[in-house]
């Protein structure tokens, strides 16, 4: 039975509603995303609203489920526009789905509910995708958010002879606190080494670590190494030609171990999706993080993922709520979802 039959044959009455949309374009996509989880659907409204849509607010669209799916249905929602926890999927999924038409693929789940969660969060942007069943070998992601140190500079007596083969030493500006309210900054210089012909990211930072050794560090500070991409106009993706330093300090604000619940997630608001990890922290974490971005506002803080610099962010204000995000490496969707999944299921697991 297909999803049109599903509420054909449901008497009227067993209708109920479990979402008001006032936008008329938000409509199709929750469809799609409830659709996507196996749960036929109906609206009511569609007309009066498109009709009046200057008076929207008076006129919404009723979204209307069987009332065996209204829980279910209820749960993606706020899973979706509220960020709460994900609902497990039914395992019926695949028999409510069209006659004739193959089980809904990871991919097109992403789309529906990515799309869905866009429009909730105004306008195609930071779109949610719940995570798939977990495959593949284990995997147990290592996690840092750490204080990046911009006003050491570790290179001060460093000459062009001491750098290894296919390094550069670059300068930037970089964001070093406050001073009387305003924010400080200064030129720092960081290492940057190219990638060899075949080479792998990770043989690119090896060579980079076992240079990084010669180097006098201060106490309780490291060397760490964050890719380094350029786009490619053939290909509409980012290649790594390279990786780059930050010098980090003292011990981690956050690892692995703090946070309780992740997933997939998707920001396509500059035209090309990007997917990234929404992750949450426990009580304890989300205070600790909120203390330590406080105290260092203007400054950058990297997120390591396996040793590798995720990103190095520079905190604009305190962050509350115990939530944080980490991105997939540029590149074909596929794989940053495959990579983002297989993220999650790491830290779910744990």
């Amino acid at each position: 039975m297909d999803m049109v039959s599903a509420l054909q044959a449901t008497r009227r009455n067993d209708l109920v509603e479990v979402w008001a949309e006032r936008r008329a374009a938000a409509v199709p996509v929750i469809r799609a995303a409830l659709e996507a989880e196996g749960i036929p659907v109906t609206t009511r409204g569609m007309a009066l609203l498109s009709l009046l849509q200057a008076f929207a607010a008076y006129a919404p669209a009723h979204i209307l489920v069987r009332a065996a799916d209204e829980e279910r249905a209820k749960a993606v929602l706020a899973h979706l526009f509220l960020g709460e926890k994900a609902p497990e999927r039914a395992a019926d999924v695949a028999a409510v789905s069209p006659v004739g038409a193959p089980p809904p693929t990871v991919r097109s789940r992403a789309i529906a509910l990515g799309a869905a969660a866009a429009v909730a969060l105004g306008g195609f942007g930071l779109s949610k995708v719940p995570s798939p069943a977990p495959d593949g070998p284990a995997y147990r992601p290592k996690i840092e958010v750490v204080l990046v140190d911009d006003e050491s500079d570790i290179f001060a007596n460093l000459s062009d002879v001491s750098l290894a083969e296919g390094m550069i030493l670059r300068t930037e500006t970089a964001p070093i606190g406050r001073e009387y309210g305003s924010p400080q900054q200064k030129r720092a210089r960081f290492a940057a080494i190219d990638m060899r012909p075949g080479e792998s990211l990770e043989s690119i930072i090896a060579r980079g670590q076992a240079w990084a050794k010669t180097l006098k560090v201060p106490p309780g500070e490291r060397i760490v190494w964050e890719p380094i991409s350029e786009y490619e106009p053939d290909t509409g993706h980012e290649k790594i030609t390279g990786a780059r330093t930050f010098l980090v300090k003292g011990d981690p604000i956050l690892t692995e171990a703090d946070i309780v619940d992740a997933m997939q997630a998707m920001d396509d608001r500059s035209g090309i999706p990007d997917v990234y990890v929404s992750i949450t922290l426990n009580d304890e974490a989300a205070r600790r993080f909120e203390e330590a971005t406080g105290a260092n506002v203007n400054r950058r803080i990297a997120i390591i993922v396996d040793g590798q610099v995720n990103s190095a962010p520079v905190v604009k204000t305190k962050i509350g709520g115990g939530r944080m995000s980490i991105t997939m490496a540029q590149g074909d969707p596929d794989k940053q979802l495959a990579e983002a999944r297989r993220l999650v299921r790491g830290l779910r697991a744990r």
